[in-house]
């Protein structure tokens, strides 16, 4: 399928071993039975590589030809499209069939779904794993029951499964390779939560026409590159709060209006090496944390950005990046560290675009910014409400923060300025308002 058609998801992870195996290099002979080829691996073993039928509706696999023992290659049957029924042999000792999809001998791991079974698919109860491209090209499929037991899925292993909907519930990583690959119908993904801390790395996440949410909860913590790229109908994603050193790049999301970005790392110190967000014309603020690099541009409805600088960047690194022509609602620039360097041809930029910088109060801002032209207020002066932790984006940490300082003040003691932004309702600092910011995020207020 043509890349402009296609779904991506790659995530750089390891998948446990499997019966299902990819051919060998030095493999040497095939032998065809009963219209099924096989190539020899070693002395004792084939592996089954080819289906002479293409339009065969039932497949039979021998537990041995010529006294050899059968194995089975990744994604043998994916062209196969007819086909509603894997058997087995009873005397099979690696592998089993289960109501007709392929399994290996424990039943733990599903290895191949037929391809011409439609509709809804429940994978049993007990199942562990899905190998890689176990359900590809199954376009008939429109909805996968997930086990409670599921907890790997392996790279391509719903490739150009293009009625595929969604899922029962949240999926399990590891997603391993581009395992959604084309999957063009799926409208909502999100991943499992559970108290493991799991790694993504390499995530892309394209060309998704009907995509519409994507969830990635606290239990993981992003490293690499992510990118999301040419999702015309996604509104909202929300990415854990952790990152290390990754590459984020958001662009073509028409309808993307709520981006909550990682605002610290699995080492206490994370950050973006460089984060490029780019034509997502519904964004009217954006809140970067931690970031060396910032490259923003072509945002037609783009109000404010939010910059706590990491302390491995400066001023001149961040906004040589932010394209004020491309931004023509940019009116506001909050910059949170107290300590980053001013930057003269910046703060010329933003006195010429008619840009206000909020900043710290501090003796160095102070006399540089009254030199020169540009607007500016001081954050300390400022109320935001919800910000009770002063890092200039309001989420579920400030709510935390609230609860905890009520419940010990003398260890969670509030500043005087998050005192006066926790205060949501004017009635002083109450669980209300922590309840409060809850609402505001999942904007029920």
């Amino acid at each position: 399928m043509k890349k402009a058609l296609s779904c991506i998801i790659s995530v750089a992870m390891t998948l446990g071993s499997v019966t299902l195996i990819s051919a060998a290099a030095e493999a040497e002979t095939i032998i065809v039975d009963n219209g099924l080829e096989y190539t020899a691996v070693s002395d004792s073993v084939l592996m089954l590589t080819g289906v002479r039928d293409k339009t065969a509706t039932s497949v039979t696999i021998p537990a041995s030809v010529d006294g050899k023992n059968v194995i089975v290659e990744n994604g043998i049957f994916s062209d196969c499209p007819n086909l509603k029924s894997i058997s087995t042999d009873e005397n099979s000792s690696d592998i089993k069939s289960i109501d007709g999809v392929l399994f290996d001998e424990g039943g733990s791991r599903l290895l191949a779904f037929p391809r011409g079974l439609k509709g809804e698919y429940t994978i049993p109860e007990g199942t562990v794993g899905i190998a890689e491209n176990a359900f590809e090209n199954s376009a008939g499929l429109t909805m996968i029951n997930i086990p409670d037991s599921l907890t790997t899925i392996g790279s391509y292993a719903f490739k150009n499964c293009t009625t595929l909907t969604g899922f029962s519930k949240p999926i399990p990583l590891t997603l391993t390779g581009e395992a959604l690959y084309g999957c063009t119908a799926l409208k909502s993904i999100e991943l499992a939560r559970s108290s493991e801390l799991k790694y993504i790395g390499a995530f892309k996440f394209e060309n998704c026409p009907n995509l519409e949410t994507l969830i990635i909860p606290n239990n993981y913590i992003l490293t690499s590159s992510f990118n999301i790229n040419n999702c015309p109908k996604l509104k909202n994603v929300v990415l854990p709060d952790r990152s290390n050193d990754l590459l984020l790049t958001v662009t073509n999301c028409a309808q993307l209006d709520s981006l909550i970005l990682p605002t610290s790392g699995d080492n206490g110190k994370g950050f973006y090496s460089h984060a490029t967000i780019s034509k997502c014309p519904s964004i009217t603020e954006l809140n970067i944390s931690n970031a060396q690099k910032v490259s923003v541009k072509d945002m037609d409805s783009l109000e404010v950005i939010k910059l706590t600088i990491s302390p491995y960047g400066s001023i001149d690194e961040i906004n040589n990046n932010i394209d004020y022509a491309t931004c023509p609602k940019l009116k506001d620039i909050y910059i949170y560290n107290a300590d980053i360097q001013p930057n003269a041809k910046e703060i010329e930029l933003m006195a010429a675009n008619d840009i206000t910088l909020h900043c710290r109060k501090t003796e160095k801002w102070s006399s540089y910014l009254d030199s020169h032209k540009v607007k500016y207020v001081f954050i300390d002066d400022e109320i935001i409400y919800g910000d009770v932790n002063i890092d200039g984006t309001v989420n579920m940490s400030d709510a935390v923060l609230i609860m905890q300082s009520i419940a010990n003040p003398s260890k969670y003691k509030l500043t005087d300025q998050g005192s006066k932004n926790a205060d949501m309702d004017g009635d002083g600092v109450t669980n209300a308002d922590a309840l409060a910011i809850q609402k505001k995020l999942l904007k029920l207020d």
